[in-house]
């Protein structure tokens, strides 16, 4: 039976896909899934996960993306972007102090695609996340319009993945995959909706003016894509993982170290009962 792993969209909600993720690494083996399809955020732990460096995964989200090491307004004043993604490539880098192993994620028999928005006509874009120049391409696939300039992959411009597919689930089961799990990083029923922060974040970029036609679109019709995600779970071969309650990460922009850690605890209690009963 062919299996997928997808994981999507959520800032700094993602620390609970990352202690799933991470929980299923362990548990499973880095090679367990045929292929893993990630957007946004959840690229870095998947990938991660895949180079078999679950310890890696566990020590960044509990202590190295709180407070204002990753997220910080101060950036705005020295013309840096808010979300620094540049940090995340200096510590995941050659030498960093969370240096990702490139050779095993290549020599890993699982695939990695990540999707990507194409930021001249807003499409979405599955790019090949096996390869030398990853952390390059999980930027692009993070690159979320205003708090972070777009990231060249290949010579195109690319931004969030989750602006135009969030959790890439209809690729996974259209790709022919017989189980595929999906980590969620809110509950059933609150899945894709946004926030009140994140729908005036929204309306605010659309005012702007200064985004590409085709990407404005794209974020238009990120309620479409929400409506869409849901009847492409309701299929049999769609397994879930998601929180049972409240994210304790209030909105995606959270960087307090408490709250982070404590959704990730939540990710790998959640990913330990789902275990008991996967066959």
């Amino acid at each position: 039976m062919t299996k997928a792993l997808v994981m999507g969209s959520g800032a700094l909600r993602g620390a609970y896909a990352a202690g799933a993720c991470m929980t299923l690494g362990k548990e499973l083996g880095k090679d367990f899934f045929d292929t893993v399809y990630t957007s946004s955020v959840g690229g870095y732990a998947a990938t991660f996960m895949l180079s078999g460096q679950f310890d890696t995964i566990e020590d960044t989200w509990r202590n190295r993306v709180h407070g204002r090491q990753l997220v910080s307004f101060d950036n705005i004043l020295k013309r840096r972007d808010l979300l620094d993604l540049s940090y995340l490539e200096k510590i995941f880098g050659s030498g960093g102090v969370s240096e990702l192993d490139v050779n095993s994620l290549l020599s890993c028999s699982s695939r990695l695609l990540v999707n990507l928005t194409n930021s001249s006509d807003g499409n979405a874009c599955l790019v090949n996340g096996k390869r030398s120049d990853v952390l390059r391409v999980l930027s692009a696939s993070s690159a979320y319009p205003i708090i972070t300039s777009p990231r060249e992959v290949d010579g195109i411009r690319y931004f969030d993945g989750g602006l135009s597919d969030p959790f890439p689930v209809k690729k996974a089961l259209d790709d022919g995959h017989e189980e595929v799990i999906t980590i969620f990083n809110k509950p059933n029923n609150s899945a894709m909706n946004l926030g009140k922060g994140a729908r005036i974040g929204r309306r605010l970029i659309l005012a702007s003016g200064i985004l590409p036609p085709a990407i404005n679109q794209t974020i238009r019709d990120y309620e479409k894509n929400r409506e869409k995600l849901y009847r492409d779970i309701d299929d049999h071969r769609v397994r879930m993982i998601l929180p049972k309650v409240k994210n304790p990460v209030r909105k995606i922009t959270d960087t307090n170290r408490g709250r982070i850690n404590a959704a990730f605890d939540m990710g790998v209690i959640d990913a330990q009962e789902f275990l008991e009963t996967f066959a």
